[in-house]
């Protein structure tokens, strides 16, 4: 791999990590009340959707690869699975809005929370995976 294509493919993952940290950010914020935005679904979907084509890129690539292009790729596929998991938070922010019967309340309440620390768990890992990304972009340039 060239180093153009690794620096695009990490530019890729940074963008995939941002737009989930956005994501995380606004669940938490309609989680303490605000309202949902019409386009936390499209963003949800879009986010997965362009996860899973770094990951494919990855896949796609014919070995042998680097320790580094194997780290890539590693990084690309668990931000796949937390695009995803942010997917099924904003399906489920959308969903639930709208009900309004006193026992959908309180389950909706209880799953709330438990969804609160999910979240939390999301942003730490993003977080992680950004350190991560950060890290190997310096030690390339070194």
């Amino acid at each position: 791999m060239s180093g153009l294509e690794a620096l695009s493919l990490v530019c890729n993952i940074l963008q995939i990590i941002s737009a989930a940290h956005s994501t995380v950010s606004f669940c938490k914020a309609v989680y303490q009340g605000s309202s949902p935005d019409a386009h936390l679904g499209d963003n949800a979907v879009a986010l997965a959707s362009l996860s899973a084509e770094v990951e494919m890129f990855y896949a796609s690539r014919q070995p042998p690869r680097t320790a580094h292009e194997k780290s890539l790729a590693d990084v690309a596929k668990k931000c796949n699975i937390a695009a995803r998991a942010l997917e099924e938070e904003a399906k489920f922010l959308i969903g639930n809005r709208a009900k309004g019967n006193l026992a959908t309340t309180i389950k909706i309440a209880v799953k709330t929370n438990w969804r609160k620390n999910r979240l939390d768990k999301l942003e730490k890992s993003l977080e992680a995976y950004q350190r991560t990304m950060e890290s190997q972009l310096l030690a390339q340039v070194l």
